[in-house]
């Protein structure tokens, strides 16, 4: 009698719950690198994330997304600067 091989047995990542996703779309914008890639590193983990199309990616993503600010001066009528503010690096829309 031969003996037919065990295909019950599964690997760990077989079991491992779906980790949670995002789908999200990053527009492209003016300026310079407006339309390149979006780079991101997480947890030691990259993700280049295409402009303009939904993409899925895990929720720590979209958390360093949303950090990535950049500070703009505000300037009076005489172009002095009298104030900061953050706007988005990278705007985004959840989907």
């Amino acid at each position: 009698m031969s003996k037919q091989p065990d295909n019950s047995s599964q690997s760990a990542t077989d079991n491992a719950p779906a980790r949670p996703r995002v789908t999200i779309i990053i527009p492209s914008s003016s300026g310079k690198g407006g339309s390149d890639d979006v780079f991101a590193s997480v947890n030691g983990r990259d993700y280049l994330i295409r402009r303009d199309v939904e993409v899925s990616v895990p929720p720590e993503v979209v958390s360093a997304l949303t950090d990535a600010v950049i500070t703009e001066h505000i300037t009076d009528e005489a172009g002095r600067i009298v104030g900061e503010r953050n706007v988005p690096r990278y705007p985004f829309q959840v989907k």
